[in-house]
């Protein structure tokens, strides 16, 4: 699982969990895991597509995946600089991690967008959503 990889990178690099926290109290999800009332900054991750790469023989087991990533939270300049740190430890990336072999991590986009706070807070939440292209292989 693909996402368990991308988990593992943000959740082991020092300068993001200065941020976010470590361990189980880091403040990295899932989208579906992604608890009601998170304190911020947090990340929320989330695969929004796949393609399996085919050739004449059937499946070559390289997969290449779109992973979104966002950072969220109050302060802007604190998730401009948390969206920065994602996007150094994931962009240009190979290797193995928790036993996925990750054939590259490509930086698509990012945009910013403030959405309304569903923490009953009067100041609107920072959205900085990054998106990456991974290539991995089964």
């Amino acid at each position: 699982m693909v996402e368990k990889a991308i988990y593992t990178r943000l959740t082991t690099d020092a300068t993001i969990t200065a941020i976010i926290g470590t361990g189980d109290a880091a403040r990295c999800w899932p989208v579906n895991e992604a608890p009601q009332n998170p304190t911020d900054p947090y990340l929320i991750m989330q695969r929004v597509g796949s393609e399996p790469i085919e050739n004449l023989s059937g499946g070559s087991g390289l997969i290449f995946a779109m992973i979104q990533v966002d950072a969220i939270g109050y302060v802007y300049l604190t998730i401009k600089d948390l969206a920065d740190k994602v996007r150094q430890r994931l962009q240009g990336f190979r290797g193995t991690v928790s036993s996925i072999d990750i054939g590259g991590i490509r930086f698509l986009s990012d945009r910013d967008e403030r959405i309304p706070s569903p923490h009953g807070r009067e100041e609107a939440l920072v959205r900085v959503s990054m998106d990456f292209e991974v290539q991995y292989y089964v």
